[in-house]
């Protein structure tokens, strides 16, 4: 693979390199941070999914809206 390979982001090179040059703490550390920023975005991605089908059906079967309870 060449160097200059980035994969996904143009800055992968730069992180690859803050990575390598972390102890492992902070290796474990960032990977908590990283991790956890992900889960937060899953949840929100999956929440707004849910609040989309619980309002459609709210609005589909005319009980007025879901914020009145």
């Amino acid at each position: 693979m060449p160097d200059d390979w980035g994969g996904w982001s143009p800055h992968a090179k730069e992180r690859r390199a803050a990575r390598a040059s972390m102890t492992p703490l902070q290796r474990i550390e960032w990977l908590e941070q990283a991790l956890l920023a992900w889960g937060h975005q899953r949840l929100a991605r999956e929440r707004a999914k849910r609040q989309a089908i619980v309002e459609a059906a709210w609005s589909e079967g005319g009980h007025g809206s879901p914020d009145d309870y």
